[in-house]
């Protein structure tokens, strides 16, 4: 037994730390990650809210047979042991488990994207959780017909589903189809968090500060145990080895508690950059797109030299989609034309796009700026010479 206990003690501490550890970054993944639209989202690390509908048929879940785009059901049986003084005590022991997922469409009120669910973290809604005897129909209708030796002929039946037109918040990569250019969201394998949940997202947040602090509490109790359990009075060496294994993990504490605050600084500054960098992009794509316009104008307007002497004088400032489309779309046979009006078509959806991606980086920016100027954080961002980042116009 007391092998048993010291192994607890010097093994099980730092499994809680690390467990904390990973609960603590993923809160600070969903915190940090502005929500996007789905007509906004790139290639990266993501985060949207929608409405799921199925792509292909739906699934129908075991025990409650509902239609569903994910399920997992468990079913537990409760057996006893006995010991060597007669002493009863009652297990649980898992007897069937299955999990099924299917892709599903994720829908904003800008647009949908591909949903990938397979090795990403699903939290769905519980249809069922009931401990039935064997006398209820459920016993063995939805469960194994051989029961447990030693079975005290109670099992607990559990179910979550994911529905169709259920709310969903969804974080994850989000990568190029194969056989299209359109994004969809599936795992990487340094995805460093893949969520579909259910829940909100303060929900989530809270859920994984709570966990985070439950690992570190308990992490804490054990090794203090032996100042509540153990004499001390005869053997000063003891209490002085398990004072220095104490402080030893409290110093570790806090160096994954500063490594992290770090991290999530300057993944957030990046962050900012690559959101700002991404601005640039669709101005870019504005900007090749307006001379390809002026040159199926032209083809129309030979004979409107105030329409193309407009255009061309208007093609190198920054000219808004709107006061283009106007200018030309005033003239019926060119408004008619379908290259003419393909091209439109992508200079508004351009201009949409720049406009969430400007919403999109002011987010993220007032994050990070709002992260260095709050303790503790303030104390890196000084050290290391981080300062505040302007807001795009």
């Amino acid at each position: 037994m007391d092998e048993f206990f010291i192994i607890v003690y010097l093994i099980l501490p730092w499994c809680l730390l690390i467990l904390g550890y990973q609960q603590f970054k993923k809160r600070r993944f969903i915190s940090d990650i502005p929500t996007s639209k789905i007509a906004n989202v790139f290639i990266g690390l993501v985060e949207i809210k929608g409405q799921s509908y199925p792509c292909d048929d739906l699934l129908i879940s075991p025990l409650t047979e509902t239609e569903c785009i994910y399920y997992s059901y468990q079913i537990e049986e409760q057996y006893y042991s006995t010991d060597s003084k007669g002493t009863r005590t009652n297990h649980w022991k898992t007897i069937e488990k299955e999990e099924k997922r299917s892709s599903f469409m994720l829908r904003d009120d800008t647009g949908e994207i591909l949903i990938e669910p397979q090795k990403a973290e699903v939290q769905g809604v519980e249809l069922l959780r009931k401990t039935v005897s064997s006398f209820d129909s459920l016993y063995y209708d939805k469960g194994p017909q051989k029961a447990l030796s030693c079975s005290t002929g109670k099992r607990l039946f559990t179910e979550c589903v994911l529905l169709p037109d259920q709310s969903l918040y969804v974080i994850g990569s989000a990568v190029v189809q194969e056989n299209s250019a359109k994004p969809k969201i599936s795992y990487t394998k340094n995805d460093p968090i893949y969520l579909i949940s259910c829940k909100s997202e303060e929900e989530i947040i809270r859920s994984f500060g709570a966990g985070a602090m439950l690992q570190y509490f308990f992490g804490f109790l054990i090794i203090s145990l032996p100042f509540f359990l153990l004499d001390f009075s005869h053997d000063q060496e003891v209490i002085m080895w398990c004072f220095a294994y104490f402080l030893l993990f409290s110093l570790v504490l806090s160096v994954f508690y500063g490594v992290g605050l770090y991290n999530n600084l300057i993944d957030l500054k990046n962050r900012a950059k690559r959101a700002i960098a991404l601005i640039d992009v669709e101005l870019q794509r504005r900007h090749d797109l307006i001379p390809q316009l002026v040159k199926v104008v032209k083809a129309y307007t030979h004979h409107e030299k105030d329409l193309l002497e407009s255009l061309t004088m208007e093609r190198g400032r920054n000219m808004e989609a709107s006061q283009f489309v106007s200018l030309a779309e005033s003239y019926p046979t060119l408004k008619a034309d379908l290259l003419f009006s393909q091209l439109t078509n992508q200079l508004r959806v351009t201009e949409d796009r720049l406009s969430m991606t400007r919403h999109f980086a002011n987010e993220v920016i007032n994050k990070y700026n709002t992260r260095i100027a709050s303790f503790p954080w303030c104390l890196f961002a000084k050290r290391l010479q981080m300062g505040s980042m302007d807001f795009v116009e």
